[in-house]
């Protein structure tokens, strides 16, 4: 699978609600999306609206990091198949 087929795709950007900073598919056919919002978490169901129709979500997580004091980043990774 050849990245341009990656969709959304690195830089997609919505406001208030994040953007993709990271999207790939391994060999075996899993592909991981991850979006990164500094006002709260990414919300989920906006972001899998976002996949194709074809998508078959298997997990997702939420993983926060602290940057400086106080300052937080908040990521959304979203796992699944093509079907």
């Amino acid at each position: 699978m050849m990245k341009a087929d990656l969709y959304p795709p690195v830089k997609t950007t919505v406001s208030g609600e994040g953007s993709v900073v990271f999207h790939d598919e391994t060999r075996y056919g899993l592909r991981r999306l991850c979006v990164a919002s500094y006002a709260k978490y990414p919300d989920l169901e906006l972001w899998m609206g976002m996949l194709r129709e074809t998508a078959d979500v298997m997990s997702h997580r939420y993983v926060e990091k602290e940057i400086k004091k106080d300052c937080f980043a908040y990521y959304l990774w979203i796992y699944w198949k093509e079907k």
